[in-house]
């Protein structure tokens, strides 16, 4: 018996066709006409795909420490070794692929972009793995898996009139934010002399997240994504978003987080000077403002979290999930989320 799902969808793909029987105009049914008929194509299409591969159904969980996240993986809810087996599936001999699925950033159909660059994992059978955290690429908004998921999660927890605060402003990110939302700020970490607080010549504004030139409870949301990693003093830049933020607003970050780590491991050191000790072999990330790249100064673990709360945030922890269909895929992924309590701060007291 054919799904209900799939049925509908070809009765819409048979309407305007040659031969059909259904010549009448329904493009006030469909807006968008010949792309509306393209949606649905592709929404068939990732039908098929998905009665064909059987995916795992998607996962989600809330872990606030590393106790918290071994319980959760040695529970049934766990399905680690299913979603990875689906992904190994995935491959093929192809340096670049396509994962069909449904992108929530543009709220359509999209053919997610897979490649090999910056992998670093491998299957149990020693063959490569995408780096699916960093590649998944929606053709339409460009964002990447991490990206997009970033994305979702800030706009779930703002309101259009929400005034936001973004620690970058030269990334197809930043845009789709401020596409969405009209009060949002971003800034850049720049090194060309411009003064705190203030824009270049290029219109980019210059931020510290150490040192913030903004007033105090200045925003409902911040989020700063794959940035803290490359901050020496990240605690200060936390005590700067607590400050920042009203209270009840939301912080969301997204860091590198060794999952099966408690501490935190400190890669390099840096003085007062500028000097800095490599306490193990350096390990660069993308920067969008230098070719060169980022040094990261961290490898977090879960008292990264232990680190939020220090720092007077309230409900602390890891967002985990895994979907294809949301294009969220190599193992469980996660958004780090917290917020200001609404009371009195009670820090130091």
């Amino acid at each position: 018996m054919m799904l209900p799902a799939i049925r509908l969808a070809l009765a819409r793909v048979r309407v305007n066709q040659p031969g059909s029987g259904h010549s009448e105009d329904r493009s006030a049914e469909y807006p968008g006409g010949n792309k509306a008929m393209r949606s649905v194509r592709s929404a068939l299409s990732y039908l098929i795909w998905k009665l064909k591969l059987n995916p795992p159904l998607p996962q989600a969980a809330r872990c606030t420490s590393f106790d918290n996240f071994r319980l959760f993986m040695a529970s049934p809810a766990n399905r680690e070794a299913d979603m990875v087996a689906f992904e190994v599936g995935l491959l093929g001999t192809a340096d670049t692929f396509t994962v069909p699925g449904y992108c929530a950033v543009c709220d359509r159909e999209a053919a997610f972009l897979v490649d090999y660059q910056n992998c670093y994992a491998t299957a149990p059978n020693g063959r490569r793995l995408p780096n699916w955290r960093e590649r998944l690429v929606c053709p339409h908004c460009h964002l990447n898996s991490r990206m997009r998921a970033a994305v979702s999660f800030l706009l779930s927890a703002s309101d259009l009139d929400d005034t936001i605060y973004l620690t970058e402003a030269v990334t197809p990110l930043f845009q789709v934010v401020a596409s969405k939302r009209k009060q949002t700020i971003g800034s850049e970490y720049l090194r060309d002399g411009t003064a705190r607080g203030t824009m270049n010549a290029a219109g980019v504004r210059h931020e510290d997240v150490t040192y913030l030139s903004f007033p105090d409870e200045a925003f409902n949301v911040i989020g700063t994504f794959d940035v803290l990693e490359h901050v020496p003093n990240y605690r200060q830049a936390l005590a700067e978003f607590f400050r920042c933020l009203r209270p009840g607003g939301t912080l969301i970050i997204t860091v590198p987080v060794s999952l099966w780590s408690p501490t935190t491991i400190t890669r390099a050191t840096i003085d007062v000077l500028g000097n800095i000790t490599h306490l193990l072999s350096p390990e660069i990330h993308g920067d969008p403002l230098d070719q060169a790249g980022a040094l990261c100064f961290y490898n977090f673990g879960w008292d990264f979290v232990g680190a939020l709360t220090e720092a007077g945030f309230e409900d602390a922890g890891l967002s985990m999930f895994w979907n294809p269909r949301s294009g969220y895929l190599g193992g469980y992924q996660y958004i780090i989320t917290s917020r200001r309590g609404s009371g009195k701060d009670l820090r130091g007291t």
